[in-house]
């Protein structure tokens, strides 16, 4: 007889555990997981067959495996949630089926993950199976429909990343970014209706569904995650960046600048820092509470963005400063958003417009140097301190110290270095931290290896909560 688990009730769950360990930039090509996804769009729901293959590559016998269900926090009161205050409608998420190597297998729920018991020595394998029925919240995130755009991303058990003392457990935050991933093999299958225009990232395929419907199947490695938006009326927009296919999705009519605008992108930052690894890359303009996401070859950017350059910019640069380089975004979040802060501005100057690059800078030094000189005044040195975890930010806190102060920390690595120093450096850490998960220390080394000279006094003077920036912003 089939059991059927009902998520939500573990969603509810308070107390969840919380991995305090920073990750080191090993992360092993056999312990990649392997995505096997089908996805039916049936309205407000997501009807769901998912097969995922792991191979132990970490530890010399697991006991169980953890899946991070991110859905769970956007339901009705998460313990930890991805919302703010109410929505209209809340996820729920219901499980069919469960199985461990073909055998019905009883999971245990916290917060938003479950855990499946399995016997898994070193180099062995185990292929879990499901089939789930997710109803989609009411909001303008990461996963929700709004307005008709189906915002899908996150939306599948994921092998939570393992750390220093195993799976780690990382709870949900509205600030910052609290979902961490290493990069997998993913083969998806996309059933939806014929009127609506699926922006992926990657390649799909396209074929004749049952009848009002297609299937689009892709198949793609090196992935980080994935997402989708699905919206009726979607103009597609192309463009070229050197032999990759730039997407650009829009309900605008005139909207090829941002398409040319993205492919540019894509193409100055490969030249300055390293290859792009796929063969796309898709940006999709949809209802979102930020002016962008990123994700592993696409983008989210907001439908009503308060400055579409800087935000196609942005989540371009994160396809290194996120995706190819990973971090520990949880405890670590300056090393992607605040070197994508920084590139952001600095990717004027990579196209030669340097008084444009100039003016950006000084528009963060001077928001950071305000924040600086108000915590002063509060006597709230510790503040200034970025590296902490997620969880201890305000929105504004995070923008401050994460984006702001963080740019300015790799602002003054390039004027200490000048341009082509910078560069190599950046293409060292691109280099030695490719698709796996740099912490400081590979951020110092490849600074000092690129510069030729020892840096770290400067790199730790700013994660800090001392006076660098007092002199060097005000």
């Amino acid at each position: 007889m089939k059991k059927r688990f009902v998520f939500l009730l573990g969603c509810l769950i308070a107390g969840m555990v919380l991995t305090m360990t920073a990750c080191g930039n090993s992360v092993p090509e056999e312990n990649r997981a392997v995505y096997d996804i089908s996805v039916r769009v049936e309205g407000e729901q997501l009807v769901c067959e998912q097969t995922t293959t792991y191979t132990n590559a970490v530890a010399d016998k697991l006991d169980s495996v953890v899946f991070a269900v991110y859905p769970c926090a956007y339901t009705e009161g998460a313990a930890d949630k991805a919302y703010v205050g109410e929505l209209p409608d809340y996820a729920t998420v219901t499980f069919d089926k469960i199985e461990s190597n073909g055998v019905e297998t009883e999971p245990t729920f916290e917060g938003a993950y479950m855990t499946l018991p399995i016997d898994l020595a070193r180099g062995e394998s185990a292929t879990f199976s499901f089939r789930y029925t997710l109803g989609l919240p009411t909001c303008a995130l990461r996963f929700g429909l709004m307005d008709g755009y189906y915002n899908l991303s996150g939306f599948y058990p994921q092998i939570a990343v393992y750390g220093e003392d195993g799976f780690r457990t990382d709870r949900f935050s509205t600030v910052g970014d609290p979902i961490l991933s290493d990069p997998s093999d993913f083969t998806i299958r996309l059933d939806i209706p014929d009127v609506l225009v699926a922006a992926t990232p990657f390649t799909f395929a396209t074929a004749p569904g049952e009848e009002g419907r297609k299937i689009l199947t892709a198949t793609e490695k090196n992935v980080r995650d994935f997402a989708v938006v699905l919206k009726e009326g979607y103009k597609e927009y192309l463009s070229d960046a050197d032999g990759i296919a730039v997407r650009y999705y829009s309900l605008s009519d005139d909207a090829q600048a941002r398409c040319d605008l993205a492919a540019d992108a894509i193409k100055t930052f490969a030249k300055a820092f390293g290859g792009y690894p796929y063969n796309s890359y898709t940006v999709a303009e949809t209802t979102f509470d930020a002016d962008g996401m990123e994700f592993s070859g696409m983008a989210y950017v907001a439908a009503n963005a308060s400055d579409f350059t800087r935000a196609i910019i942005h989540e371009t640069a994160h396809q290194w400063w996120y995706n190819i380089v990973g971090s520990d975004n949880i405890f670590d979040a300056y090393l992607d958003e605040g070197l994508t802060a920084f590139v952001t501005e600095y990717y004027a100057l990579l196209d030669g417009r340097e008084e444009d690059f100039e003016q950006g800078m000084s528009e963060i030094r001077r928001s950071y140097a305000r924040y600086e000189r108000m915590q002063k005044m509060r006597k709230d040195a510790s503040s200034l301190d970025m590296t902490r975890p997620i969880y201890e930010y305000t929105e504004y806190r995070y923008v401050m110290l994460v984006y702001d102060k963080a740019a300015l920390m790799f602002d003054a690595l390039y004027r200490l270095g000048g341009r082509e120093k910078f560069n190599k450096a950046l293409s060292i850490y691109y280099r030695d931290n490719y698709f796996g998960r740099a912490n400081k220390d590979d951020l110092i080394a490849a600074f000092n290896a690129g510069f030729g000279a020892d840096v770290t006094g400067l790199i730790e003077g700013f994660l800090s909560d001392g006076a660098v920036v007092t002199t060097f912003a005000s």
